[in-house]
């Protein structure tokens, strides 16, 4: 053959020899049954899962059509690996719904090509063999080799994911800067979406999960055996979000919401007898419009993460909607409203006139070992209080939730500290009212019971000291010198204890306007329990000094606390001992009888007395420099309020210069 009968790579013209154009077509005709992933007559499968050329050593092909081939022949491999992970999933159940509607999808994409491949096989078989080249082949199933090389790389993404987490997978390769393959992976992520959307829609309007395999974002909580809507483990505990099977066009915070609608929605289902639309009345139209609208717009990543595309859009009022109407359902139906109050006026000491009487009537029961102290006595102590005061006023339905609790651990104390009152809930308020939040009320409680006790004790025992005064009349200096001491220190101690008191009510009552103003305007389940929530973490940290850079400002509070009681404890000690004095038997006169009594005493307490003045100043002084050391304008202006006269940074100089000498 002539030099200048030889074809140019890639070209097959109409003089070449025969032997050449035969060989050429076989060529074409090859690459055709290849594609569709069969091995041809020349072209074959190696152990690797790749084409192999077979062509002899007398071959008519240079270099350049060889390798031209070998490239278009990866259309083939891509279809085989594609084709044989379809009809995997296809044939496997156990992977889901999600993978099946995957393997559905690449099945339509398979279906394509087919189509594709009978169109070249008509332009081979009906027009002249030449007509077909490798070039026209190329251009014939350039898309194609795009797009299947794309599933494949999909694919290998894809091989352990089910659910969820596939499509997230989907949706990534969706980024594409090819509009071809772009095309194609947003057809494919349309059809294995359906699923998703299926139980989606189920559980936002009947609140109940359907997911055989769990493939959904929202899983339920194998360990809870919860069989109504209406409790606080179904509310807190029974259902999460499953974050490896949230879609990647879903955000955290819509998923939270779809979260939150279908508890609310199981919630409304169960007061109304399954019958939604009694108390919701567009239910049925807002299941209509949800089910119909395009969930393809979330695709769009310019738009997915905020509320600017029709599914988000009602996916929000979907939210707002549910949520509402449950808040208003445990307003009309449950008193939430009372109940809230109730923990405010019982368990937060809003309710004063009951909270000083119960003190009053338990003091004499209550100032002994926990180990001799008697339910039903206390129980019936605290009908008495109720039945005194203010409190007979509120609802029996909220009056039988009060209830006396002793705190078993601590039955080696007094029952001053394992006295607690329990406000106590059931139903749909106990998703507000939760186990972490009753103990957080039962803490306040025992804080504010602890305040309230000293006050009350040291109110007592100066009321004794002025009458023990004045009964005992013409007593020696030394011991009207140890009254003074006692009377002062009550005077100091009460100021410091009512200065507390105002902060701790003043802490309350400006965190308290969060959850008035969420009652006042109910708007949302949801931003109740989470306002409830922030509202006890934030009185938690300044009622108990947490919200410190240390926990020093906490120790520091706690043995002041201790120094007081240790004071009540000595001056009770010491009215006791007054009270037994021999100045009775004595017709009124201070004899050489009672001489003895009073160096007793004088020897007991007038040392103690100037050494706890030291040491409570010394304490005080010391819980003022961290109050002022903290960035919180509130402990700040605590610190202001307990020394606004400057007294105890003048007494600690004078202290100071003292131990100096």
């Amino acid at each position: 053959m002539g030099a200048n009968n030889v074809p140019r790579p890639h070209t097959i013209h109409g003089d070449v020899t025969p032997d050449y154009a035969t060989k050429y077509n076989l060529l074409a005709r090859d690459l055709i049954i290849v594609f569709q992933g069969l091995p041809g007559k020349h072209i074959s499968f190696n152990s690797n899962e790749k084409f192999t050329f077979n062509f002899g050593q007398y071959d008519l092909f240079d270099e350049n059509d060889i390798f031209f081939a070998k490239r278009l022949s990866v259309l083939g491999q891509h279809f085989k690996s594609i084709k044989a992970y379809s009809n995997t999933i296809m044939n496997n159940s156990s992977k889901g719904f999600v993978c099946q509607s995957f393997g559905s999808a690449l099945n339509e994409q398979i279906n394509d090509f087919y189509e594709l491949m009978t169109n070249i096989q008509s332009n081979y078989h009906y027009r002249s063999h030449s007509e077909v080249t490798l070039h026209k082949l190329n251009v014939w199933t350039y898309e194609t080799c795009l797009r299947f090389e794309a599933l494949s790389n999909l694919i290998a993404k894809c091989r352990t994911k089910k659910g969820g987490a596939l499509i997230s997978v989907v949706y990534d390769f969706l980024h594409n800067g090819d509009p071809i393959v772009c095309e194609s992976i947003r057809t494919i992520l349309s059809k294995v979406v359906k699923p998703i959307r299926a139980m989606l829609n189920h559980w936002i309007f009947f609140g109940e999960l359907k997911d055989e395999y769990k493939e959904f974002f929202i899983c339920l909580n194998d360990n809870f055996n919860i069989t109504t809507s209406l409790s606080n483990e179904f509310w807190h505990d029974k259902f999460s979000i499953n974050k490896a099977m949230l879609p990647g066009f879903i955000s955290k915070e819509q998923a939270y919401k779809i979260l939150i609608t279908g508890k609310a929605i199981s919630m409304l289902r169960e007061v109304s007898s399954t019958k939604v639309a009694v108390v919701l009345p567009v239910y049925d139209q807002l299941k209509h419009s949800f089910e119909n609208s395009n969930l393809e717009t979330l695709f769009d990543r310019t738009q997915h993460f905020n509320n600017s595309n029709d599914f988000a859009s009602l996916l929000e009022y979907v939210y707002k909607e549910m949520s509402q109407t449950a808040l208003n359902i445990l307003n009309a139906r449950y008193n939430l409203h009372g109940h809230f109050l109730a923990h405010k006026r019982y368990l937060l000491f809003e309710q004063g006139d009951f909270i000083n009487y119960l003190m009053e009537l338990l003091y004499p029961i209550i100032n002994r070992p926990a180990n001799k102290l008697n339910l039903y006595t206390l129980s019936q102590t605290l009908e008495n209080a109720i039945c005194k005061t203010n409190a007979q006023h509120d609802s029996s339905e909220v009056l039988n939730r009060i209830d006396i609790f002793l705190e078993q651990s601590l039955q080696n104390q007094t029952g001053w500290n394992i006295f607690t009152l329990k406000y106590r809930v059931d139903g749909p308020i106990s998703t507000i009212f939760n186990e972490q939040s009753q103990a957080i009320y039962s803490r306040i409680f025992m804080l504010f019971w602890k305040i309230k006790r000293m006050h009350f004790s040291l109110n007592q025992c100066w009321i004794t000291l002025k009458l023990q005064m004045g009964s005992l009349k013409n007593m020696p200096t030394s011991l009207r010198t140890i009254f003074y001491h006692f009377n002062f220190n009550v005077y100091q101690i009460l100021s410091f204890v009512n200065t507390i008191e105002r902060y701790f009510n003043y802490i309350l009552e400006s965190k308290w306007t969060l959850i008035q103003n969420e009652l006042d305007h109910p708007r949302n389940l949801d931003k109740l329990i989470k306002g409830h929530q922030v509202f006890l973490q934030n009185i938690v940290k300044r009622l108990f000094f947490e919200n410190s850079t240390s926990g020093s400002l906490t120790s520091q509070f706690s043995i002041i606390s201790d120094q007081i009681f240790c004071f009540i404890k000595k001056l009770e000690t010491f009215i006791s001992n007054m009270a037994e004095t021999p100045f009775l038997q004595t017709k009124g006169e201070w004899t050489e009888i009672t001489k003895p009594f009073e160096e007793d005493i004088e020897a007991e307490y007038n040392f103690w007395l100037i050494h706890f003045s030291k040491l409570f100043h010394k304490e005080i002084v010391c819980f003022l420099e961290l109050l002022v050391e903290t960035e919180e304008d509130d402990l700040q202006e605590l610190c202001f309020s307990i020394d606004f006269n400057k007294y105890y940074k003048c007494k600690s100089l004078v202290l100071t210069s003292s131990d100096t000498d």
